[in-house]
């Protein structure tokens, strides 16, 4: 077991780096190392309990590092410019693609909701290195489009949570999805409650005792980060709800001068050691042989995917007035994925709410969606910079 470990991380890691250094998100590099070395290709490694194990572990730190990085008080002052595009973003690609599953997969209509969620996410990781890379992150674009991504991580993880409930609970029912949403909406009251009134004086009496520096501190964290997620899971929403709301309340005021030390310490734990593990050995459920088997649905998901998005760009700023350039730009950068969106489709593949052929297809979306992103980000910029430069002209005051 600790061999095949050893494989899987050095396979993952090498990869990974080396899409890196072209500028694209390491998991595109470990995802495809899993379909190339596991049993897709060459078959050199296959699954196991305790890669499992250690994957399931690998998304619940991954979604506490990226909660502890999506500071609610900047959700909170981007959702006014961003809260439309970011809706829009979710509902235009969503749509099309679960209609394709349902039309052309002859899914129902909650996979179909549940496709639509994961084909409608925006990687906020993605994005991000993205517009470092083309120095494009402080310019207005690069804050809509960090904006954007913010809340439309919060939407999709709520949507999938729901479907996926209704997915794998008893029935399908009006009964059965109200009581899907009422244990989701219990779950959330309960979680802010605790995340809101109790984490603070927590984090207080731990310091008072000295507990509060590393490493008990990150003990604390990870505590709080199992219990969420078991939480989560047990009212039927997956482990991914409840770690990212774990991250999302454990605010500096709560870890107080050890926060960046915490942060530091997830992102070491998840990004650099157990979040590989997870997207190498999700290569291992492609199924090749169904894009050869269903090309046409394939496509559809595809064009969904990426024509929504881009068809989402431009509806989503209309409410602004800005220029339909503009609107064809962002929709390029949300096209940027790789990371949550592979989680989710795992997810959905071990609780058996989608099989290995609608997983092989969204797992080549989030490639294939992806790649052109930087360099058709850096040629609209200049292409809508023109338009972007008179639509300021004319609001500005005379």
């Amino acid at each position: 077991m600790l061999l095949s470990l050893c494989l899987v991380l050095a396979l993952a890691w090498i990869a990974g780096n080396g899409v890196s250094r072209l500028g694209y998100p390491p998991v595109l590099g470990e995802l495809v190392a899993g379909v190339v070395f596991g049993p897709p290709l060459l078959g050199w490694l296959a699954p196991s309990q305790e890669l499992a194990a250690l994957s399931t572990l690998g998304v619940v730190l991954l979604m506490l590092f990226v909660g502890l990085k999506a500071d609610p008080v900047e959700i909170g002052k981007a959702a006014p410019r961003a809260l439309v595009p970011a809706v829009v973003g979710i509902v235009v690609p969503g749509a099309l693609a679960g209609l394709a599953v349902v039309a052309l997969a002859g899914g129902t209509p909650a996979q179909g909701v549940l496709v639509g969620a994961i084909a409608g996410i925006t990687a906020l990781a993605t994005v991000s290195r993205v517009l470092v890379d083309l120095r494009m992150l402080d310019s207005e674009l690069g804050r809509l489009l960090v904006s954007v991504s913010l809340i439309i991580i919060v939407l999709v993880l709520m949507i999938f949570a729901v479907a996926l409930g209704v997915l794998t609970g008893d029935g399908g029912g009006v009964g059965a999805v109200g009581w899907v949403v009422g244990k989701a909406v219990l779950f959330l009251a309960a979680a802010v409650a605790v995340g809101v009134y109790g984490l603070e004086p927590l984090g207080e009496r731990l310091r008072r005792v000295g507990l509060g520096e590393r490493p008990g501190l990150f003990t604390f964290c990870a505590l709080v980060m199992l219990a969420y997620a078991a939480a989560s899971f047990a009212a039927g929403l997956s482990v991914v709800p409840g770690a990212f709301l774990a991250g999302l309340f454990l605010t500096r005021p709560v870890l107080a001068e050890g926060f960046d030390g915490v942060v530091d310490s997830v992102r070491d734990a998840s990004v650099g050691f157990l979040t590989p593990v997870f997207f190498f050995t999700a290569g291992f459920a492609a199924d090749l042989g169904f894009i050869l088997r269903e090309p046409l649905f394939v496509a559809a998901l595809l064009a969904a995917a990426f024509g929504g998005k881009i068809l989402a760009g431009m509806l989503g700023l209309i409410p602004a007035r800005r220029p339909w350039r503009e609107g064809v730009v962002l929709g390029v950068g949300m096209n940027g994925r790789g990371g949550t969106d592979v989680i989710l489709a795992g997810l959905a593949l071990s609780a058996g709410a989608i099989d290995d052929g609608l997983f092989t297809a969204l797992v080549l979306t989030t490639v294939v969606t992806t790649l052109p992103v930087p360099i058709l980000l850096q040629w609209g910029a200049r292409w809508a910079a023109p338009t972007a430069a008179r639509a300021a002209t004319e609001r500005s005051p005379a």
